[in-house]
């Protein structure tokens, strides 16, 4: 059996869930402050990067070894993470990649619109 439509529905939910949390942040002023403090970018990319660097690693190591094998060889079928294990790799892409950082941060605040004072 193949684990990979057991793992797509958590894998999604995690990242539609990193993709609520940019767009959280970008809403309430994420994107003024990372501007204003170029440290606190620069953290954050090197974050990101050391997310994907980690998520890179897990593939290669998960990745069978084909030494040997004749290339029509089926695969065996990879371990399933699990459920938190497929959110958690779903969230993790989702808040460590800069890419989805940058679309929340650039293209919310066009469509959030001034709120009137009461």
């Amino acid at each position: 059996m193949n684990p990979a439509p057991a793992a797509a529905r958590p894998t999604i939910a995690g990242n539609a869930t990193g993709l609520f949390v940019w767009s959280t942040a970008a809403a309430v002023g994420l994107s003024a402050g990372l501007l204003a403090t170029p440290h606190a970018c620069l953290a954050l990319r090197l974050a990101g990067g050391a997310v994907l660097l980690g998520l890179g690693a897990n593939t290669l190591r998960a990745a069978p070894r084909r030494s040997g094998e004749e290339p029509g060889q089926d695969l065996p079928a990879a371990r399933p993470a699990g459920s938190r294990g497929a959110y958690g790799a779903g969230l993790g892409t989702a808040l460590g990649h800069p890419k989805t950082g940058v679309f929340a941060v650039s293209v919310l605040p066009r469509f959030v619109t001034t709120v009137p004072s009461c």
